[in-house]
């Protein structure tokens, strides 16, 4: 007469661990699913009983949070919602197939998706409950930081509002909000005071550049990089495709009263704006008409032969590094690396230190 080589424990109702030392000398946890109507089997790696119960627990723990263990109609599960959520930002018109997949990604991932803790739940019982749970789920992977944890809260928001919206929600709960902390470093500017004034060291290592005619990577550097540079910091534009690099002449009107140049941004960060700039940038402006004389009213004002606006970007990306690599200004006193971004934050800088007490008052 053989052994018996099956044995199996039962924990709950429809809860059970097993060993088959026939297959394996680990214990499996066996749990049945009403949605299904079928057992879902999953190793516990381990060939301890005592384990193995524990870890059989915390499944139909985890099962149960989740509402998989519970018969709840398809339409009025997270899942579903979540899917008609991402349906209805697909369709819209001002939709970025980038921000869709952030959005799929942290919902509907299997990995770190919110619906993979708490997809099976009903839409009605969603509470803060499940979000801390989900973070406990994904510190086990990383340690998500608060920024990342309210960006998820935020897109599950988002989808409770919606499904409000659409009837399938009586009530949006309220959330906790992770409280973010605030960095004590500055971000990458250049000093603009003397004696140690790099700002001025960085214009005049690109005029030197311009009168040796340097290149980088087989592109001159011109007078464009020169008024690139003014007009990030006397323009309170960023150095973006969706702001400066495509800025067109028939977004600039030359007011003179007070005299600065008015700048039209479409589709900037904040979406569309008018700037008005400092003084001394419309002699610049003109300047630069002057040169392009032949220019037409939808030509951009910088490289404007190139439509590519992203290798354009990319040009002036690299010119820039370049001139603060060959003038050693790649890092600020606090060893932060510097960009084209940091123009942005040394004209921020510079019009709140020359207003005085007006901040609106300096053009």
């Amino acid at each position: 007469m053989t052994s018996k080589s099956f044995n199996s424990y039962q924990i709950y109702t429809g809860v059970s661990v097993y060993k088959n030392e026939k297959n394996s000398q680990n214990y499996y946890v066996r749990i049945w699913i009403p949605t299904l109507k079928k057992y879902k089997v999953f190793s516990t790696g381990t060939t301890s009983l005592i384990e193995s119960k524990k870890i059989g627990l915390e499944l139909f723990k985890k099962l149960t949070l989740s509402g998989e263990l519970d018969s709840i109609p398809e339409n009025k599960t997270f899942k579903y919602w979540c899917i008609q959520y991402l349906d209805y930002k697909k369709n819209q018109k001002d939709s970025k197939p980038v921000n869709y997949k952030i959005d799929e990604g942290r919902l509907l991932s299997k990995e770190n998706g919110l619906c993979s803790v708490f997809g099976s739940v009903h839409i009605e019982e969603i509470n803060n409950t499940h979000i801390q749970k989900f973070f406990e789920y994904r510190k086990t992977n990383s340690n998500l930081s608060n920024n990342t944890k309210n960006k998820y809260l935020s897109i599950l928001k988002s989808v409770l509002r919606f499904a409000f919206s659409q009837n399938g929600l009586s009530r949006v709960p309220d959330f906790l909000k992770y409280n973010m902390k605030k960095r004590d470093n500055p971000r990458p500017s250049f000093n603009f005071a003397e004696p140690n004034n790099e700002y001025s060291k960085l214009l005049a290592r690109i005029r030197e550049s311009i009168d040796n005619q340097e290149s980088v990577r087989y592109h001159l550097i011109t007078e464009e990089l020169y008024e690139l540079v003014l007009f990030l910091v006397h323009g309170y534009l960023r150095p973006t495709i969706s702001e400066i690099f495509s800025l067109k002449y028939n977004d600039i009107n030359v007011r003179m009263e007070p005299s600065c140049l008015e700048i039209r941004v479409m589709k900037g960060k904040t979406g569309f704006r008018i700037v008005n700039s400092t003084e001394w940038l419309v002699d610049i402006f003109n300047k630069m008409k002057l040169r392009n004389v032949n220019h037409k009213p939808d030509d951009f004002i910088f490289m404007s032969d190139n439509l590519n606006r992203d290798y354009v970007k990319k040009i002036f990306q690299r010119q820039f590094k370049y001139i603060l690599e060959t003038s050693k200004l790649q890092n600020d006193d606090y060893e932060q690396k510097r960009s084209l971004y940091s123009l942005r934050h040394l004209s921020i800088q510079m019009r709140l230190v020359k207003s005085g007490e007006g901040v609106n008052n300096f053009v």
